[in-house]
């Protein structure tokens, strides 16, 4: 995805920066937010235009691309800040990992057991992680269910 010079004008229009502001502190997207809690704008015409998470093109008009295989992560972890010396292309992994609140953060599955490297399935193309346990139990009732 290429920023456009047609983007410019609109991004900064709901972009809550500078005068007023330093580098230093969030630029909070005033447009419009998805249910997801991102900032979205719609750049281009309507024939060929498209929708954008508001971070990633403040990234893009700041650096100019996103590294083939990055996301851009909020690294003050505010997901409406659009200010790009907040934002860092990483991979969806070390994304992941940063998440407060996301799979890396939970030490217990949501049935109690502690995640250990033992008891720890992990997917080797998702690099999402599962219980051992529970993943065990659902297996033998879907054993259980095709026997019937």
């Amino acid at each position: 995805m290429s920023a456009t010079t047609d983007a410019i004008p609109r991004f900064m229009k709901y972009r809550d920066g500078p005068p007023g502001r330093t580098a230093d502190e969030c630029w909070e997207w005033k447009g419009t937010v998805a249910n997801s809690g991102y900032g979205i704008i719609y750049v281009g015409t309507k024939k060929d235009g498209r929708c954008h998470t508001a971070h990633r093109l403040g990234y893009l008009l700041a650096y100019g691309s996103i590294p083939e295989g990055l996301v851009v992560d909020h690294l003050c972890r505010n997901t409406l800040c659009v200010n790009a010396t907040h934002l860092e292309a990483v991979t969806q992994a070390e994304n992941n990992r940063r998440n407060p609140n996301g799979m890396a953060a939970k030490t217990h599955c949501v049935n109690g057991h502690e995640y250990t490297e033992d008891s720890t399935y992990r997917d080797p193309k998702n690099s999402y992680r599962q219980c051992k346990i529970c993943r065990a139990e659902a297996q033998a009732r879907i054993r259980a269910k095709r026997k019937t």
